[in-house]
């Protein structure tokens, strides 16, 4: 328990600091092609999935774990503000002609003939309404 609790104070942390750079607008910056610099958005997107990973599997009871929650929040609406959105998938329905990269496992718990996306190991990053970053998923199915 005091390991989660040392977890959860060093996640509070990161989300402290890329909550900052974002606000700093550091991810403003033209790329030589002029478009715009994803990188720090795309590595802020994948700290909070790994983070959110974490949580739903960490004891509701462990010290500032609602604070981590909390903030994990307030970073994704810091995100949509400057445009981004990073779209839900953990245990949607998964279907042929979906634009991710998928491993498939077999799994007992699914109904047969269903594929269900059962981890997301990086996001799906929207700008303004456009992928910067593809989904990377595993896919249970029977």
């Amino acid at each position: 328990q005091s390991l989660e609790e040392e977890n959860v104070k060093l996640d509070e942390k990161l989300i402290e600091l890329l909550n900052q750079k974002l606000a700093y607008g550091s991810n403003g910056d033209q790329s030589a092609a002029g478009q715009p610099d994803h990188s720090l958005a795309l590595k802020v997107a994948d700290e909070i999935v790994r983070i959110e990973k974490n949580l739903a599997v960490m004891d509701p009871d462990i010290r500032g774990r609602k604070q981590l929650a909390a903030s994990v929040e307030r970073i994704r609406d810091n995100f949509a503000a400057n445009g981004y959105e990073i779209v839900a998938m953990l245990n949607k329905p998964y279907h042929d002609g979906m634009r991710v990269v998928a491993t498939f496992k077999q799994s007992d718990s699914i109904p047969t003939g269903e594929q269900l996306i059962s981890q997301v190991l990086k996001p799906q990053v929207n700008y303004r309404g456009t992928i910067i970053q593809m989904a990377q998923v595993e896919v249970s199915h029977r």
